[in-house]
C-alpha cells in the first residue's frame, strides 16, 4: 500500500498541492461527503466507497474483545450472558456480511439461505427470555438492543428487496427512529456505572450494534437525495473557499470523485459542491482517516459564502481576543 508522507502544515495550506491559498476556520458543523460516482454493473446501484474500511472493522474487533473480556469478570448469570453473547455475535455477524455486500454491489437474497436466517434471528433466545424473571433490568437493556438489530435486520432486507441496478431503496426517506437502547447508551456510558462489568458489557453490545447500523445509514443515505442537513453528521472541519478536511471512517482513495454537502454554522447557509479526495492520512490509535477535498470549480455565490462564514469566524475571534485584553 502507497504511504502518504505529509506535512501538517502543507495539508491545511495546500489541498491540490501547487501551493493556492485561501483563508480558512475550524468549525464544527454539519456535513455530509458523499461519492459521487455509482455504478449500475452490480446486482445493486452502489458506489467505489469501502464503507467497511478497516476502521470499522477494527472498531467492531476491538467492541467483540471488550464484551469477550467483561464476560470473564462476571459471576452472576455468567454461563447464561455466554450463550446470549455467542448469539448476538452470529446475528452481528449475518448483518454484518449482507451489509457488506450490499454495500459493494451484490445482493445476497440470491442465496436461499438468507430469508431463513432473518427468520431465525427475528426469534428471542430461551436464555434470554429467562432474564425476564431472574434479572428484569438486564432484560430490559438485552431486549432494547435486539428490538434495534430486528429494525434493522428487516430494513436491510427491504433494501436488499426492492433494489435494482440502476437505484437504491430508501427506506422512511431517510427518517431513521431513535430506540430505546439509544436513550440506554448515555445511562450506560456514565463514568459512574462503568465499575459494574455487566453494564459495561450492555455498552459495548450497545455501541457494536450501533458501528454495523451506522453503515447501513451511511450506505442508504449517500444513495438518496441528499440536501437535508437533518441527516448529515456532524464533525469537526477546517474550511476554506477551496475545499475541506475533516475525518471520515469511509474509505475513500486519491482523486476519488465526491459530492460535498455542508451547513455554514455562522451565517446558516447551505452549499453543495463537488470535490476531488486530493489527501488521505490515517490518525493512529483512531479509527478514522483524515481526508482533504479540493473543490471543483466552486460557483461564485459559494465561494461568496463560505468567505463571509470565514470572515465571521475571525471577527468572532477578534472580538474575544480584545475582550480578554480589556479585562
Amino acid at each position: 500500500m502507497r504511504q502518504y508522507q505529509v506535512d501538517d502544515d502543507a495539508v491545511f495550506l495546500s489541498w491540490n498541492g501547487v501551493g493556492r491559498r485561501f483563508h480558512r476556520a475550524f468549525v464544527n458543523t454539519k456535513i455530509l461527503v458523499a461519492p459521487g460516482t455509482f455504478s449500475t454493473f452490480e446486482d445493486i446501484y452502489t458506489s467505489n466507497i469501502v464503507y467497511y474500511s478497516r476502521h470499522v472493522i477494527g472498531e467492531s474487533n476491538f467492541l467483540k474483545s471488550r464484551i469477550r473480556d467483561d464476560l470473564l469478570h462476571i459471576d452472576r448469570f455468567r454461563q447464561q450472558l455466554e450463550s446470549i453473547v455467542s448469539e448476538f455475535f452470529a446475528a452481528i455477524d449475518f448483518f454484518y456480511e449482507a451489509n457488506k455486500a450490499l454495500s459493494e454491489g451484490f445482493n445476497v437474497l440470491k442465496e436461499g439461505r438468507y430469508w431463513m436466517r432473518v427468520n431465525q434471528f427475528k426469534e428471542y433466545s430461551d436464555v434470554l427470555n429467562q432474564f425476564r424473571d431472574d434479572s428484569p433490568k438486564t432484560h430490559a437493556y438485552l431486549e432494547a438492543i435486539y428490538k434495534k438489530y430486528f429494525y434493522y435486520l428487516e430494513t436491510q432486507a427491504q433494501i436488499l428487496k426492492k433494489s435494482t441496478q440502476s437505484y437504491l431503496f430508501i427506506p422512511n426517506g431517510n427518517q431513521w427512529p431513535s430506540f430505546d437502547c439509544d436513550d440506554n447508551l448515555a445511562l450506560l456510558a456514565n463514568e459512574a456505572n462503568q465499575k459494574t462489568t455487566l453494564i459495561r458489557l450492555l455498552k459495548n453490545m450497545t455501541l457494536l450494534l450501533n458501528v454495523h447500523t451506522n453503515v447501513l445509514r451511511e450506505i442508504s443515505l449517500d444513495a438518496s437525495p441528499r440536501v437535508n442537513p437533518r441527516y448529515w453528521g456532524h464533525a469537526n472541519v477546517s474550511l476554506s473557499e477551496g475545499g475541506v478536511a475533516l475525518s471520515v471512517k469511509k474509505q475513500f482513495k486519491i482523486y476519488d470523485k465526491v459530492d460535498v454537502f455542508c451547513l455554514l454554522p455562522k451565517t446558516r447557509k447551505i452549499f453543495h459542491v463537488k470535490g476531488t479526495i486530493v489527501r488521505v492520512w490515517p490518525i493512529e490509535g483512531e479509527f478514522f482517516d483524515e481526508i482533504a477535498v479540493d473543490f471543483e470549480a466552486p460557483p461564485t455565490n459559494v465561494q461568496r459564502d463560505i468567505r463571509h462564514e470565514i470572515q465571521d469566524d475571525e471577527l468572532e475571534g477578534l472580538a474575544s481576543a480584545w475582550y480578554q485584553l480589556s479585562y
